[in-house]
């Protein structure tokens, strides 16, 4: 829950222009510091939502995951309009949205430790993104 405001906080600093859920809602308002009253959150029920949501909407789905298909972050040629997602801390992200990424991404690891929590990868890439992004969404 705590990841969720922190990452909920980071993709309002970055201008993103939505926030959506798979098949929760609940997140610890403190971390997210109004990020949730600054930027509209969607909930919706499960992957297979989230991908007509994604397709319906013009999105292209990046995956910020770590995976033998994954294009390191920073050389990544990000699409025009990403809908950027991320796994659970522990259990990771579900195959079939994996599946369903037209671009995955990850950050490369350097340490003995082998991932970074959620949220602090969605901060890594999304700045990265917005930094090298033609223009805000």
């Amino acid at each position: 829950n705590m990841n969720l405001g922190v990452a909920m906080r980071s993709a309002e600093a970055a201008g993103l222009g939505q926030i959506v859920f798979v098949g929760r809602r609940d997140y610890m308002r403190s971390p997210a510091r109004g990020a949730d009253f600054a930027i509209p959150v969607t909930a919706l029920p499960d992957v297979a939502g989230l991908v007509d949501f994604a397709r319906s909407h013009g999105y292209q789905i990046v995956a910020i995951q770590q995976s033998a298909g994954s294009v390191p972050y920073h050389q990544a040629n990000y699409p025009p309009k990403p809908l950027f997602v991320v796994g659970s801390e522990d259990a990771g992200m579900q195959t079939a949205l994996r599946l369903a990424a037209d671009l995955m991404v990850e950050i490369p690891q350097y340490g003995l430790i082998d991932s970074l929590n959620v949220a602090t990868a969605a901060t890594v890439v999304l700045f990265h993104w917005r930094v090298h992004a033609p223009s805000p969404l």
